[in-house]
């Protein structure tokens, strides 16, 4: 329904090519999001939706000749389904409460690897470093977290040779309920 919508409304139309145009240059969405989500309608919900699709061939393609196996990028795509939350957080489906989040598709900064989210571009104490962020019911035990890190580290440094980072750093309650970081370096 949402989609012959945005088709039908040149409106709809012009401002999925806003937000592509947006999130090709790394551009501010704050009021593209505010915009959307007084407009409490399907549709609006929706458009971030349909712009971010825009990149999944892009990113799909950059992962393959970037040697990323297609588990990871299948697994990384799969975020992109946050419609469920949204309608928790805001009372509709859609993913306008999540705009921002699901750039990082789009940038090609963040990526599936079993069983945490690892988002590129980061930096901490100026240096760069690869976010963690910790999906629900993840056996966090030393051994299981130094496994999965050595994994990405190689998997990192192998398709992502251009990108040097120093370590890993995932600030989150999960770890300290302080809201100080907790870094973890590989």
């Amino acid at each position: 329904q949402s989609a012959d919508e945005i088709r039908a409304d040149a409106a709809y139309s012009r401002l999925c090519y806003i937000i592509i145009s947006l999130l090709k240059q790394k551009g501010p969405l704050g009021m593209i999001k505010l915009s959307l989500s007084n407009r409490g309608d399907l549709a609006s919900e929706f458009a971030g939706l349909f712009a971010i699709m825009y990149f999944v061939e892009e990113f799909a393609e950059d992962c393959k000749e970037r040697g990323v196996p297609l588990e990871i990028v299948q697994n990384t795509l799969r975020g992109i389904n946050c419609i469920r939350k949204n309608k928790e957080l805001s009372g509709y489906p859609g993913v306008t409460v999540y705009l921002d989040w699901l750039a990082l598709y789009a940038y090609k900064e963040l990526y599936r690897i079993n069983h945490f989210i690892y988002q590129l571009g980061e930096k901490y104490e100026g240096k760069d470093v690869i976010s963690v962020h910790i999906l629900g019911g993840v056996d966090l035990s030393t051994e299981n977290v130094l496994r999965e890190f050595a994994y990405a580290e190689k998997l990192f440094k192998t398709c992502f040779p251009e990108y040097h980072f120093e370590g890993f750093i995932c600030d989150s309650w999960m770890l300290n309920p302080n809201p100080i970081s907790t870094t973890l370096s590989s």
